[in-house]
């Protein structure tokens, strides 16, 4: 059968009285199933109400004419005097005969709670008369089955306790009776509904109390005006489509601390009539349940995306989608409305197995309705008119739970062709309902971790828990100022009201950073066991630390360098290294030092961009870590620079001694490097040197230190001389200097034997002989005497990048 939207029901929360002390006694041999307290149940008063536009309920008297569809509810008080028969698990049962006219589906179970204590006193379920389609149970009473826990069986008597069912009366007829455990209301008349034009509106919302509870049944009528347009456009002869909503959002966020799930959220396609003259009626012979054609889907801050962000994702779900954000604002996402091409999950095609199409065709028949009327409803349905069965409009319903009693409004909002919108604001009214009282079996547990590892439990954290009030405000639960995580992280809340919570931290845990964003939650009655987990989480307080880096020379570390140039890098947890900003250009000061301070515990690098002047760019980082190994987090570290070589040459000219100015070609020299140790070494690519056309040997890039040259063969015809011939490399010396060296020509006469001067031993620098150079430098320049042998040479010597130092000597 076709599923009606006829009847809500739902059941208020029970209220128990009793003495503290005084259980029933259990027997020694108890029975093998728990006592039926069915006959010991009095009922107080039963009441027929309707109620009325302002929200308030009046007592129907016998006779009353109601329209089909008007909203009832019978409403009743009970109490069990005598409990001395009860035990754990005895029941007693309660059946309404709704005469065909109130339906009621299945529901429960339902706690019971003492309002005085918040035990738990036992539950209670409804066993309905419509079957799984909706459709009535011909014979079938409504019951309401109560079953005591251990606890409330020690009550002596249970008092004020009420039910409530209600909701819309259905079909017409004259002198009916409704039944409460046999007992006759009064009799009744149910007249047909009266109808009127279905406004023409994108969105409609109205709400209504659950009575006995804190509870809200908001619907919403969505696209209406899209049903008013293709009735009168069919009845014309037309066969436009509905103009098509690209990524049709309804938003809801419901305001004063209701809370919902995602799962208290139901769609339906209203089905609503019309005359012959395509005007659409507000009277609906029916509603399509297609909550089974969306997805659903549940979002937090804590995931780490946004409010926008989620209202998004379920906007642009592949699937027709059903979201709600942290319990209290509702998105569906419909889809393109229609597709075009008959290509929407929200289609009838898709409803019933297949069937959806002819089971409306069967209701639309049961209705009587005259043959124009039925081709224009089937013709805005069928999957051959002109949305090809898209579904265009909806009703939705969305049962929140509030946290008081009050007024409600909230706005919801359609959005449609990604920049249109349409709002509907619709309101509700609690009130008073003699017997009434408050589930408080609510749960919350908190848990708090570190934020970098969920695996750490935080004790010590400090929370205030707070409730929504119904202006939107927030008020500290009473007893719940001072909240303590406890060893294993954890704080747990119990007694709650249903609504919207948030715990909101006082003082974070040692060693952490508070965290400032409140946790919101809800805790609503479709939630298992009324509970809500939630997490919360805190960064560690940063320690910091500091680093002093000591930049000096590399042969002489008491030399401080000023000028040298850093950049501070930071190593990653991946181990790649990222500069630090604001620390791109770090300068040694005149005492060669720089101080980084507040840094926080971990890996970094010092990497020199730019050398002290007079010294060569060290390429290697210098890494350091700060964390609890380093004493008082602050690290010491050294650089060292080496100094630029001071490269420098020298030009010798080989000339006759009788000549000057005939220079000497095939002269043959070494160079030898005065070492550490004391002796003579020759320069490597130094160890034959002969001297050119111009008479010329030249040697360049030497480095600092002392040399000589040393004479291995005489040019043709020269006499050899074989006394070293010594100059240093220094700073300070002039640019270049030339020396011009003299060679004796062998005697010619042939009778006279020559005799060769005899090569010197060599020696050292300060020995005998050959002297070394005294370099004095002060300006740019130095001038030095050389005695040597016997000769006195003349030296100037001089350093740039390429200096050249050159020797003249002359003879005595």
């Amino acid at each position: 059968m076709f599923a009606f939207f006829l009847l809500a029901l739902r059941l208020p929360a029970f209220a128990a009285e009793g003495d503290e002390g005084g259980g029933a006694g259990v027997d020694a041999d108890p029975a093998p199933r728990a006592s039926d307290l069915s006959n010991n149940v009095s009922l107080d008063s039963i009441k027929l109400q309707q109620r009325l536009g302002d929200g308030t309920w009046r007592d129907v008297p016998a006779g009353t004419h109601l329209t089909s569809g008007s909203y009832v509810r019978i409403y009743l008080n009970w109490s069990i005097a005598d409990m001395s028969n009860a035990e754990a698990g005895s029941t007693f049962t309660i059946t309404v005969d709704g005469d065909d006219h109130l339906l009621a589906s299945d529901f429960g179970p339902a706690d019971l709670v003492d309002p005085g204590t918040g035990t738990v006193i036992g539950s209670y379920v409804v066993s309905g008369n419509r079957d799984a389609d909706g459709a009535l149970i011909p014979g079938q009473d409504i019951s309401i089955i109560t079953t005591l826990s251990a606890e409330g069986a020690q009550f002596p008597s249970l008092g004020n306790g009420f039910f409530s069912l209600e909701g819309y009366v259905r079909g017409t007829g004259d002198d009916i009776v409704f039944t409460v455990n046999g007992e006759a209301l009064p009799s009744i008349s149910i007249d047909p509904p009266t109808t009127g034009p279905l406004p023409g509106t994108p969105l409609l919302k109205y709400g209504s109390q659950v009575a006995g509870q804190n509870q809200i049944v908001w619907n919403m009528g969505v696209n209406l005006d899209r049903v008013t347009d293709a009735y009168a456009d069919y009845a014309a002869g037309g066969s436009a489509p509905s103009a098509q909503q690209r990524k049709l959002l309804l938003s809801d966020e419901l305001q004063g601390g209701q809370a919902i799930t995602v799962d208290d959220v139901v769609v339906y396609v209203p089905v609503f009539a019309t005359t012959d003259s395509g005007e659409a009626q507000t009277e609906q012979y029916g509603a399509y349940p297609i909550t089974d054609l969306f997805s659903k889907m549940e979002g937090s801050a804590s995931s780490g995306m946004s409010q926008d962000e989620f209202a998004a994702k379920v906007r642009d779900a592949a699937l027709p989608t059903i979201g709600v954000w942290e319990g209290s604002a509702v998105y569906i996402g419909f889809g393109n409305v229609p597709s075009g091409n008959g290509t929407s999950r929200l289609n009838i095609a898709n409803t019933f197995n297949g069937q959806g199409e002819a089971l409306l065709e069967q209701l639309i028949d049961s209705k009587g309705v005259s043959p124009a009327q039925k081709a224009i409803i089937m013709k805005y349905f069928g999957v051959k008119g002109p949305n090809q069965g898209d579904f265009t409009s909806f009703i939705v319903e969305l049962r929140a739970d509030a946290s008081e009693t009050g007024r409600y409004e909230n706005s919801a909002t359609l959005t449609y062709g990604d920049s249109s919108s349409e709002t509907s604001t619709g309101s509700a009214h609690f009130t008073e309902i003699s017997g009434g009282v408050e589930v408080r079996d609510g749960k919350a547990v908190l848990t708090k971790v570190d934020a970098g590892n969920a695996g750490i439990a935080l004790s010590g954290a400090v929370f205030k828990l707070e409730k929504m009030q119904s202006d939107n405000s927030w008020t500290v639960v009473a007893g719940a100022e001072r909240l303590t995580t406890n060893a294993s992280g954890q704080i747990t809340v119990t007694g709650l009201l249903l609504g919207r919570y948030r715990f909101v931290e006082v003082e974070p845990p040692a060693g952490y950073i508070m965290e400032s964003q409140p946790i919101e939650f809800a805790i609503a009655s479709s939630m298992p066991d009324h509970t809500a987990t939630v997490t919360a989480e805190n960064t560690k307080s940063p320690v910091l630390g500091k680093v002093v880096l000591t930049k000096v020379d590399a042969d002489d570390e008491s030399v401080r360098l000023p000028g040298a140039v850093f950049k501070l890098e930071e190593r990653a947890a991946d181990g790649t290294w990222s500069g630090l900003t604001g620390y791109e250009a770090l300068t040694t000061d005149a005492s060669g030092l720089i101080t980084v301070e507040d840094l926080v515990v971990g890996s970094y690098r010092f990497v020199e961009v730019s050398a002290p002047e007079g010294y060569e760019l060290e390429t290697e980082p210098i890494e350091f870590a700060l964390d609890e190994t380093v004493p008082d987090y602050t690290a010491a570290v050294t650089a060292v620079n080496k100094k630029t070589p001071v490269l420098g040459g020298a030009v010798l000219t080989k000339v006759d001694a009788d000549d000057e100015s005939k220079v000497l070609s095939g002269a043959s020299f070494k160079l030898e490097q005065f070492l550490a140790d004391g002796t003579w070494s020759v320069v490597d690519g130094y160890g034959e040197l002969v001297t050119d056309g111009q008479g010329i040997i030249e040697v360049r890039d030497l480095p600092v230190g002392s040399y000589r040259f040393v004479e291995t063969a005489a040019p043709d015809g020269y006499v050899l001389d074989g006394t070293p011939v010594e100059f240093s490399v220094a700073v300070g010396q002039p640019a270049q200097v030339e020396l011009a060296m003299k060679n004796a020509p062998v005697p010619p006469d042939p009778e006279e034997p020559v005799v060769p001067n005899e090569p010197e031993k060599p020696s050292t620098p300060s020995a005998g002989g050959a002297k070394p150079v005294s370099l004095a430098g002060t300006g740019d320049g130095a001038s030095v005497a050389l005695v040597a042998g016997a000769a006195v040479v003349s030296l100037a010597v001089a350093v740039g990048s390429a200096s050249m130092l050159a020797l003249r000597r002359r003879r005595r």
